[in-house]
C-alpha cells in the first residue's frame, strides 16, 4: 500500500461509525423480528461483537479504499495502487 494515499486513522475511524450503527440498528431489529419484541443494543452485545470481529478487516479495508479513492480524486495524486486511479487507467486503454 502506498502510505502517501493512506487516510488519517481518525477518518478511518470516523468513516466506520456510521457503518457499526446501521450493523447495530439491523441486528437489534432483526433479532426482535425472532423474539417478537423490541431488543435494545445490550442484550445482543455478544452477537454484535462476533459480527464486528468476523467484518471489522471487511469494513475497515473498504472504507480506507474510499478514503484513499476520494483523497486522490480531490487532490490529484498519481497513486498507481487506489481504485480511482486504477479505474482511469482502465478507462484510457
Amino acid at each position: 500500500m502506498n502510505t502517501f494515499c493512506r487516510p488519517p486513522s481518525t477518518d478511518i475511524i470516523k468513516s466506520e461509525i456510521p457503518i457499526v450503527k446501521k450493523l447495530i440498528e439491523d441486528e437489534c431489529w432483526y433479532e426482535g423480528q425472532r423474539r417478537g419484541r423490541a431488543v435494545k443494543e445490550h442484550e445482543i452485545l455478544d452477537k454484535l461483537t462476533d459480527i464486528l470481529n468476523k467484518a471489522g478487516n471487511r469494513i475497515k479495508n473498504e472504507v480506507i479504499e474510499e478514503l484513499r479513492a476520494k483523497k486522490c480524486k480531490e487532490q490529484k495524486y498519481d497513486c498507481s495502487t487506489c481504485s480511482y486511479n486504477l479505474k482511469l487507467k482502465e478507462n484510457q486503454e
